[in-house]
């Protein structure tokens, strides 16, 4: 006796949901939508703040490698983009690795305290970033 039930339930439920298929479309459009361009904005902000850590971590060494150069005063006051990146980032150059670096490398030279140049050392030549303090400007 309950299976008849059952199925009387069963078929009631499938033809209600095929009888308001358009809505219930519609009502999940309408729900995932907002829901994507706000999971969109959040992952765009959550890289734009890795970025800004890794423009930090630049600059801190390059002003810690200015404060030695002035301590000491050396001659070698640049530090390879190479080297910091490495540093910073670490391992192999992926292409996600990549873009993200090219990214922080643009913000570094929005900077007017830094100089990007072409450096020898040891007969070698490096592309290199240099800090400059606001009183050398």
């Amino acid at each position: 006796m309950a299976l008849p039930l059952l199925c009387e339930i069963n078929l009631n439920v499938k033809s209600f949901v095929l009888a308001h298929a358009l809505q219930i479309a519609l009502a999940f459009v309408v729900v995932s939508i907002p829901l994507f361009f706000y999971l969109r904005r959040q992952s765009k902000y959550a890289k734009q703040h890795e970025i800004n850590t890794y423009v930090d971590k630049v600059k801190k060494t390059l002003q810690d490698k200015a404060k030695k150069h002035q301590i000491t005063d050396t001659v070698d006051a640049f530090v390879p983009i190479e080297f910091l990146r490495q540093n910073i980032l670490g391992g192999d150059p992926t292409p996600a690795i990549r873009a993200k670096w090219d990214a922080v490398c643009a913000q570094v030279e929005r900077d007017a305290r830094i100089r990007r140049g072409t450096y020898y050392l040891k007969g070698e030549q490096y592309d290199s970033f240099e800090w400059f303090d606001d009183t050398s400007i």
